[in-house]
Formats: structure tokens, C-alpha cells, sequence
């Protein structure tokens, strides 16, 4: 190499490294704007080298970030979805870390104008509330005289209430539709999956906050389609999650947590900014088989583990499915689970425009939790006093 080019690619090199950092820190798209960092470096260079060979290796090397960069652009701009901005909800004390969970949320914590922005429109704004134990908050007080059981309810931000107020939840519903017969937990969370329920269910999280040994109770987990997503460790905000794969039996075991492993550590979420990474290998990738398995197993096994610490008179599932073909409720099915479409509960429901998701939001609006409620109780699907032979 000429002793003239040296510090021309030491220049180079740095300027890379700066643009990126500055990039991924403070920009967005992070990924859009490195490329055109990128390409200025690899146009500008062309200016100070001599050689044809040099000269086309540039123009092949801007081309091809040109390419991809474009392409970012593209995936960015016709994003299926925006992000929006929430407001006085997340912060330092809101979600906090858990050694077994990943993270979880402060207990006795209230939220009273959790507000979200869509383009400066206001979408909703509402309260959330939190126990002792950093569950949202079902009803409080006294229960209905003779009232017995639990019903515990897993899931994502669905089950939590993202976008809804605390009595206008699902399973503040379910306790309120029931007479309040039956204490109610609400073990969802934003951005939970699976997994949380599994881990909630085999580290003695779940044991620590309810107290049903002698109780019958009602285990319901609500499932949506990105769960089979989340499961693998895909997404940025769950670095620390619990992580678990499937052994040569079909069943799903415990491994440890997902920052442990170089494919879905830092590295990982860091490329995960990229849309092309998304799309291909990252948090927006197509499902695979191998992710059907391992939500079916983890699911299977919280069924288990549920069976093996309670008197467990029923485990349902209710899956917002992601269309007419979508296969997995069978699959569940197949595998000993009981299992409700949420849209043969309430026809519309797969419309992100319908009155049972939040106008601007994808999450299920009151109508929809009202609506599942309401079907709980129809279906019987709640703590029941067993019926002795000498009854019937």
C-alpha cells in the first residue's frame, strides 16, 4: 500500500466509526442515515485515489451502499405501522429489572395521564395503577360473601391494558362480570410473551403474589400472533428475558436468558435498528417453523407447570389470530389446549379499524375486553364449586 494512502483510509475508518455512533445514538432511521454517511465517504474518496482498479472497486463499493440504503428507505417509509410517542408513563421507576422476568413494573405506582401522540393527534389518555405486587390493578376491596378461586390472567399488553383505563381492563372486567366471586390477578405486561408466563410460573414469581393451594383455579393467557415472535428473544426491549428452547422430547426447557447469548445480545438489537434486518433476520422477520414449536411447547408446558402448582380446573387460551388461515389456535388445539379465536368471539376483531381496537392503536379497546368478559362468563369459564356424586 502507498504510504499516501494511509492516512486516507485511517480518515476513512474514523469517519465510518463517527457516523455510526452518532447515528444509532441520536438518529432515526439510525440505519438510513449511516448509508448516507457512508456514501459520501466512499464518493468523497474517489476524489483522492489515483488508480482505475481503485477507482471502479469505489464506485462498485457506493453502488452497493446506494442499494441498500435505498432500500432502507424504502422498508422505512412504507412501514406498515407507526410508533407514536407516549407520555408520563416510562421512566426509571415505571419498568424496572427482574432476575427472573426480565423486567416487570413498580409496585404501588399510578399513572393518571398516560397520554399517546400519533402525528400530534392525541390517541388516548388514560390511567394505569399498580398493587403491591406491580400488577395492574383489578378491583379493590372487599370480595362478594363466599367467594372462592382464582383466575390468573397471562398475556402482553392485550391483557395488561395498554391504552385503557384500570377498570376498563379484561381482567378487571372478568372480576367485576363474575360478582366478584374469585380474586383476580393480572400477570400481563407491555411487551410480554409466552415466555414471561412460563418463567412467572416455574421461578415462583406467580407462587410469591397468589395464594390458591386450596382454591380452584382458572389459568387465561391471551395470545396474539407477534407472541411467536417474541418467544425467541427478537425483540430490543426484552434483552434480558427468559429464554427457552426446545429438547429433542418436544418440550420447552429453560436456557438461561437471551443477553447470554451472542445472537440475541447487544449485537443483535443494535442491528435489529436496521429495517432490512428486521425484515430479515430481525424482531419484523417472517415466522418460521421453529418459532410455531417453541410457542407451542412453552405454552403446552405453562399448562403443565399451572396443573402441577394448583387445584387447575381449566387453562384457555384466547388468540387474536392474524387472519382466517392463520393455523395456530389449531395447532394449540392439537396439543390438549383449549382454545378461543377471539375473532369467532367478536367478528371484526382482526381489523385494526374496528370499534374493538383502539382508534390509532392496535390494541383492544374496552368494547373488546368487554366483549371477552362477557364471553368468560357465559362460557362458564371461572372457578366452580365441583358437583359431589351424591349432588347430582
Amino acid at each position: 500500500m502507498n504510504a499516501h494512502r494511509v492516512p486516507l483510509l485511517v480518515f476513512a475508518v474514523v469517519s465510518a466509526v463517527a457516523i455510526t455512533v452518532v447515528c444509532l445514538k441520536y438518529l432515526t432511521p439510525p440505519y438510513l442515515w449511516i448509508g448516507c454517511g457512508y456514501l459520501i465517504i466512499a464518493l468523497g474518496l474517489l476524489f483522492f485515489v489515483t488508480t482505475s482498479r481503485s477507482k471502479v472497486a469505489l464506485i462498485n463499493l457506493a453502488a452497493l451502499i446506494a442499494t441498500l440504503t435505498g432500500f432502507e428507505w424504502y422498508l422505512y417509509s412504507n412501514r406498515h405501522y407507526k410508533v407514536g410517542r407516549i407520555e408520563n408513563v416510562y421512566d426509571g421507576q415505571y419498568t424496572i429489572h427482574h432476575p427472573d422476568l426480565g423486567y416487570t413494573v413498580g409496585a404501588n405506582l399510578s399513572r393518571p395521564n398516560v397520554t399517546k401522540y400519533l402525528d400530534d393527534k392525541q390517541i388516548y389518555k388514560v390511567s394505569y395503577s399498580t398493587n403491591e405486587h406491580g400488577l395492574r390493578r383489578s378491583m379493590d376491596g372487599d370480595r362478594a360473601d363466599g367467594h372462592f378461586g382464582c383466575i390468573l390472567v397471562y398475556g402482553g399488553s392485550f391483557t395488561y391494558g395498554e391504552g385503557v383505563n384500570d377498570e376498563e381492563t379484561m381482567p378487571w372486567l372478568i372480576d367485576t362480570l363474575t360478582g366478584r366471586r374469585h380474586r383476580v390477578f393480572n400477570f400481563g405486561l407491555h411487551g410480554y410473551g409466552p415466555h414471561h408466563m412460563l418463567a412467572s410460573l416455574e421461578s415462583g414469581h406467580t407462587e410469591s403474589i397468589v395464594d390458591c393451594e386450596d382454591e380452584p383455579v382458572v389459568v387465561i393467557y391471551q395470545a396474539i400472533d407477534a407472541h411467536l415472535r417474541r418467544a425467541p428473544g427478537l425483540m430490543p426491549w426484552d434483552a434480558h428475558g427468559p429464554r427457552y428452547l426446545v429438547d429433542g422430547r418436544g418440550q420447552a426447557i429453560h436456557a438461561g436468558y437471551f443477553d447470554e447469548t451472542f445472537t440475541r445480545g447487544r449485537v443483535f438489537h443494535l442491528l435489529d435498528e436496521s429495517y432490512i434486518f428486521k425484515k430479515v433476520l430481525g424482531s419484523h422477520r417472517a415466522r418460521r417453523d421453529e418459532d410455531v414449536d417453541l410457542f407451542l411447547a412453552i405454552v403446552e408446558a405453562a399448562k403443565a407447570r399451572s396443573n402441577d402448582l394448583f387445584d387447575l380446573q381449566d387453562f384457555v387460551v384466547f388468540y387474536w389470530d392474524a387472519g382466517p388461515l392463520d393455523q395456530i389456535p389449531d395447532k394449540l388445539v392439537d396439543h390438549g389446549l383449549r382454545v378461543f379465536r377471539v375473532h369467532d368471539i367478536i367478528p371484526g376483531s382482526r381489523s385494526n379499524d374496528s370499534v374493538y381496537r383502539l382508534a390509532g392503536d392496535s390494541h383492544a379497546s374496552p368494547l373488546a375486553n368487554e366483549k371477552i368478559a362477557e364471553f368468560v362468563v357465559e362460557r362458564g369459564l371461572f372457578p366452580q364449586h365441583e358437583t359431589s356424586p351424591s349432588e347430582e
